[in-house]
């Protein structure tokens, strides 16, 4: 089972919207590779206008910086993440 095909099965159901996408940053930016339902009714569009696309369409001119910042963060590793 890969990573996705996990995230894919334990976020199908969540009741909060759950996007992964690909590590590109530079510009044009990620691309969505999964959504699951409470993103696509969070977001109000069609599953097919999310994915392959770049999530940068959640965002507008009132978009803080440092919100936008936060996701150019570097990521902590999946290892580091599950570690008890």
């Amino acid at each position: 089972m890969t990573a996705l095909e996990l995230i894919r099965a334990l976020a199908h159901d969540a009741t909060i919207g759950i996007v992964v996408t690909d590590t590109v940053v530079e510009a044009p930016g990620p691309t969505i590779v999964y959504a699951n339902a409470a993103f696509v009714q969070l977001v109000r569009r069609d599953m097919h206008d999310i994915l392959g696309h770049s999530p940068r369409f959640m965002q507008d001119r009132e978009t803080r910086r440092e919100t936008l910042d936060t996701f150019h963060a570097p990521s902590m590793p999946a290892s580091a993440s599950m570690a008890t």
